[in-house]
C-alpha cells in the first residue's frame, strides 16, 4: 500500500481507504534496452546482467526486501533494503535520482542501487572491471 497520491492511475488496485493509502499492483515494464544504456552512459558503468534484467521486469511504486537472518551469522543491522521508486510513466527517474545523491561512489568504483532502512545510506554494487573509463 501507499499514498494514493503517490501512485500512477493504472497501477491502483481498488480505491483508498479513509487514511488515504491504496493498494498499487506491478506492471510489466516500459522500460526500454536504450534508456537501461543511457543510464550506464550517463554515469559511466555497465549494471550487471541480473540487476538490468530485475530493472525492465516490472513498474512497481515501491519495493523492499528483508535482510536474511541466519543463526550465528552477523550481516549488519540493517533490517531492509528499499530500490528506488519505479512507476509507470516515469522512466528511471529513481535510479538517476539515486545516482545523482550518492555520484561520489560512482568514482570509487561502487554503484548504488538501493537504500538501507529509514534512509541509512546507499546499499552498493562494486562495479570492479565493470566500470567503464571514460
Amino acid at each position: 500500500m501507499d499514498l494514493v497520491e503517490n501512485v500512477p492511475f493504472e497501477m491502483r488496485d481498488g480505491n483508498a481507504d479513509e487514511e488515504g493509502w491504496i493498494k498499487w499492483k506491478p506492471l510489466p515494464s516500459q522500460i526500454t534496452e536504450q534508456e537501461v544504456r543511457d543510464l550506464e552512459e550517463t554515469y559511466h558503468f555497465e549494471l550487471p546482467p541480473l540487476l538490468r534484467s530485475f530493472i525492465m521486469s516490472y513498474h512497481y511504486v515501491s519495493l523492499q526486501f528483508d535482510n536474511e537472518f541466519i543463526p550465528g551469522v552477523y550481516w549488519s543491522d540493517c533490517t531492509f533494503i528499499e530500490f528506488p521508486r519505479l512507476p509507470v510513466g516515469q522512466g528511471l527517474k529513481g535510479f538517476h535520482d539515486l545516482l545523482r545523491e550518492w555520484s561520489p561512489l560512482l568514482s570509487a568504483g561502487y554503484i548504488p542501487f538501493a537504500i538501507a532502512e529509514e534512509n541509512e545510506g546507499p546499499v552498493c554494487l562494486n562495479a570492479g572491471s565493470r566500470q567503464k573509463r571514460w
